[in-house]
């Protein structure tokens, strides 16, 4: 089991940059994922400085959600909560916060600005496209437009084609949200997103990316309540399931009781069975062969290692003693 770990700024080894660096294989490695494969249709970079949507919006976006095979999505949405809190008060209430298109003199303010608070714009970017499409699209749907319509087109993507490719994928015009929020240096709105308005232990944005009421506990009326249902689904897909009942309210209707051991054990003698077995001689063959014991994987792979090198020696041996007969 890995251990869940909230957000945190913190100092990177080795390095004068501060990050949020847990486990590399459930967030570090993602993000380089993430950014690869942009990279592997030359889509990456637009211009020094500037690329932000890739360099860490987008990709940062896929690192947090990547989280949702090993602790669950309620875990990535706890931990954009704590992103967002970080935000919220180091730079939205101290006056640091800058717009998304800026370039910050300071290094911390700089690299918080393009890894960080792209992230915070690209988990708002996706809430609005769930909206707009009751939950149909996503921002990996314009991931997969941006890569189906300009990999391998030679030259840098610009912000202009990537806003047309969003409001496709949206099927309206999104265009507040790089107005606003990315061109402007209006504080993110994301709020109502980590609000749980039914009380059934699931955010308000994590139930539009479920197409789940959020105004309501059990949205498809079975007598199960959407939390008891998220964590069945959880525990199936989750490396580590320990984490996926904890959205559970002890309330919750359709929560399963959890069996209690009882004795089957009764004071009732076992009946008597007169006997049908006929005696065979000791000497009577049978058609089946005696039974092999079973050798492991391992032991067949030793034995094959030893063959291979013995073979070696010999051929080894051989080609040295031809060449002393010459």
């Amino acid at each position: 089991m890995v251990e869940y770990r909230s957000w945190e700024w913190r100092l990177c080894p080795n390095t004068p940059f501060f990050c949020d660096l847990p486990d590399y294989a459930y967030y570090s490695f993602p993000h380089k994922l993430s950014r690869a494969w942009f990279s592997a249709g030359g889509l990456l970079f637009m211009s020094p400085g500037s690329d932000w949507f890739f360099r860490g919006g987008i990709s940062h976006y896929f690192q947090e959600m990547a989280m949702s095979f090993a602790f669950g999505e309620h875990k990535v949405y706890q931990r954009f909560q704590d992103l967002y809190q970080y935000y919220q008060t180091n730079y939205v209430q101290s006056g640091l916060d800058q717009s998304l298109f800026s370039q910050p003199t300071d290094e911390k303010t700089n690299h918080f600005r393009e890894y960080f608070k792209s992230g915070l714009w690209a988990f708002y970017l996706n809430q609005r496209i769930l909206e707009a499409t009751q939950g149909e699209k996503s921002i990996a749907d314009v991931s997969r437009y941006l890569y189906a319509n300009y990999a391998g087109i030679g030259r840098p993507l610009t912000y202009e084609e990537i806003k047309q490719a969003v409001n496709i994928v949206a099927g309206t015009d999104l265009g507040d949200v790089w107005a606003r929020y990315a061109y402007g240096n209006e504080p993110l709105p994301l709020d109502p997103y980590f609000q749980d308005d039914d009380q059934d232990g699931l955010m308000n944005g994590l139930e539009a990316e479920r197409r789940t009421n959020p105004e309501s506990a059990d949205s498809d009326g079975d007598g199960v309540d959407d939390s008891v249902e998220y964590a069945t689904e959880c525990k199936q897909i989750s490396l580590n399931p320990i984490y996926c009942t904890e959205v559970i309210p002890p309330d919750a209707k359709g929560i399963q009781p959890t069996p209690t051991a009882t004795s089957t054990i009764t004071n009732t003698p076992l009946p008597i069975v007169p006997s049908t077995v006929t005696s065979t001689p000791a000497s009577t063959p049978t058609n089946s062969p005696p039974r092999q014991p079973v050798e492991s994987s391992f032991s067949n792979l030793l034995r094959a290692v030893l063959i291979l090198g013995a073979v070696t020696v010999m051929i080894g041996v051989f080609l040295i003693f031809s060449k002393m007969r010459r």
